[in-house]
Formats: structure tokens, sequence, C-alpha cells
């Protein structure tokens, strides 16, 4: 898989997972907020930037929501 299918992957596995959180709370706020810059990123082809954002990101929301939440 290529860098940019799997950070595709990643980005739109965040961003379903930000969407389904109902309890906002400050962890899945600075999750939004990590997650905000790589859309804008990946959309510029910048995924060097992006990849470690969504890895925070994706770090702070499998800490939340559990490694067994549907979007995993």
């Amino acid at each position: 898989m290529t860098l940019k299918t799997s950070f595709m992957a990643l980005a739109l596995c965040l961003i379903t997972l930000v969407v389904q959180a109902t309890t906002l709370d400050s962890q899945l706020e600075l999750a939004r907020t990590y997650n905000a810059p790589v859309v804008q990123y990946y959309q510029q082809g910048q995924f060097q930037k992006a990849l470690p954002l969504a890895e925070k990101a994706l770090q702070i929301l499998t800490a939340k929501l559990g490694e067994k939440h549907p979007a995993f």
C-alpha cells in the first residue's frame, strides 16, 4: 500500500471517529484540533506533515473510544 493510500484510509477513519464521537470533552476536542489540518495537508499533497498529526489524533481517539470501536 502506498503512503498516499495508507494516509487516506487513516484520515477517513479519523474523520469518522471524530464525527461519531457524541461526548465532546477536552481530549476529543484535542483530537479534532489535530485532525483539522490533516485534511488540509492531505489535499495539498503534504503527507509527511499530515501523518504525525493524524497519528496523534488516532492515538487520542483510540485511548478515548477504545480499540473495539466500530470505526477500527
